[in-house]
């Protein structure tokens, strides 16, 4: 539950007017260093996001050595292009969403499956 930082006793005795003037002068004054902080933390989101994909990428790279000459392969892109059976969803989509949501297990598994294709 957000805080109260204003009650009814401190409009009733300062009136709506003078307490409108002061919360505008307030965010008036702060709004330099909340946009600031909005950028840095928008930057700090990207870094994490750069940062998890590294990650995410070595740690198949460690279960699937040969992971990047087989997301070079056209027969892998024909593959992904298709339909998984039991979600019917396209599997490059359902490779996407497992590395956006960081799913090493689950991208890794992609490759597994591939190889077991062969």
């Amino acid at each position: 539950m957000p805080q109260q930082f204003l009650t009814q006793s401190d409009i009733d005795a300062y009136g709506g007017d003078l307490i409108d003037l002061t919360q505008r002068a307030a965010a008036h004054a702060l709004s330099p260093k909340l946009e600031r902080i909005e950028q840095e933390n928008a930057r700090l989101q990207h870094w994490l996001g750069v940062e998890a994909r590294h990650r995410l990428d070595r740690e198949v790279e460690q279960a699937i050595p040969d992971y990047r000459e087989v997301d070079a392969s056209p027969q892998w892109h024909a593959w992904l292009r298709s339909v998984d059976p039991l979600s019917g969803r396209v599997r490059q989509q359902l490779l996407n969403d497992a590395i956006a949501n960081g799913a090493t297990n689950r991208v890794i598994s992609f490759f597994k499956h591939r190889r077991l294709l062969r």
